[in-house]
């Protein structure tokens, strides 16, 4: 590569690195087209394919990763990255084959087990989640994350008392730790107890939607509608989004009989994403 050429590639790294540093990426893209075009390499490539993933390209991220590996077929963290894009896309069949493929490369990289078992997870294959949960806590039992999704694996195939216990070995780690607590609430079968836990979780953080969510839920379950409400309300105050949320206020307000008030929760559920077209359905068929 001669010296200028080596030159303009470092100043527009450099370049770029400030655009990053300053949340300036479409501007820090342009200067990476320009190195990939001037060195196409893996790194290059790899680079901007994380950049596209940071900006939810996903596709623009998979072909550059691709890329990549077709220079570096034995590079475990590009396969990673591509692995992370094709799971975010909800393609999970070849998240696993990349996954399998970095773990033939680095076979004790907990972090990749780790991926693999929450690819697993999302998939609803809990048995092989747990499988690869437990070879991360072989590698490192300190990894919270392991005790959080084995739990709520264990949890989805109804080992309860397993969940539990995960979930305890967990808070032995790290007591601190706000979603081993409010998934503790929702294992539990003592709702007095639930309580304890979601308030637990929001002792350590207020701003804990899930936690706030949850305790809803549990209260809505007790018959306590304005306890309930109160919660709902805060998780929407915390994550507008939560279209959960506006469900549950949605079956409070209907059974207050405030049916105008009920109606309008369940379409910002439905503007959400969620469906709820049973519920509203019947709302204007009493109308």
């Amino acid at each position: 590569m001669s010296d200028i050429k080596t030159l303009i590639l470092k100043y527009l790294l450099t370049k770029a690195k400030n655009d990053f540093n300053n949340k300036r990426y479409e501007s820090q893209l342009k200067k990476l087209n320009l190195v990939t075009i001037l060195n196409p390499i893996a790194f290059n490539f790899s680079m901007r394919g994380g950049i596209y993933q940071a900006l939810s390209r996903y596709d623009k991220a998979i072909k550059d990763f691709t890329k990549a590996i077709s220079f570096e077929s034995n590079n475990a963290s590009i396969l990673a990255s591509r692995a992370s894009c094709y799971a975010d896309t909800k393609q999970f069949e070849l998240a696993i084959e990349d996954y399998n493929s970095a773990l033939l490369i680095t076979p004790d990289d907990y972090q990749l087990f780790l991926l693999r078992a929450q690819t697993f997870q999302d998939k609803g294959e809990f048995e092989k989640a747990i499988l690869d949960f437990n070879e991360v806590l072989k590698l490192n039992p300190a990894e919270i994350e392991t005790y959080i999704g084995k739990g709520i694996c264990l949890r989805n195939l109804k080992r309860y008392d397993e969940a539990i216990e995960t979930y305890n070995f967990g808070l032995k780690v790290n007591p601190n730790t706000t979603e081993l607590y409010v998934n503790l609430g929702i294992a539990i079968s003592s709702q007095t107890e639930s309580l304890a836990y979601f308030n637990k979780a929001l002792q350590i953080d207020n701003k804990n939607y899930f936690a706030t969510y949850n305790k809803g839920v549990t209260l809505y379950e007790m018959d306590k509608f304005d306890k309930a409400l109160e919660n709902f309300n805060i998780t929407i105050e915390i994550n507008p989004n939560y279209a959960f949320a506006y469900i549950y206020k949605g079956h409070i307000f209907y059974g207050q009989n405030q049916k105008e008030l009920a109606l309008q929760n369940y379409l910002k559920a439905k503007e959400l994403g969620e469906k709820v077209e049973e519920y509203i359905n019947e709302l204007k068929n009493e109308k």
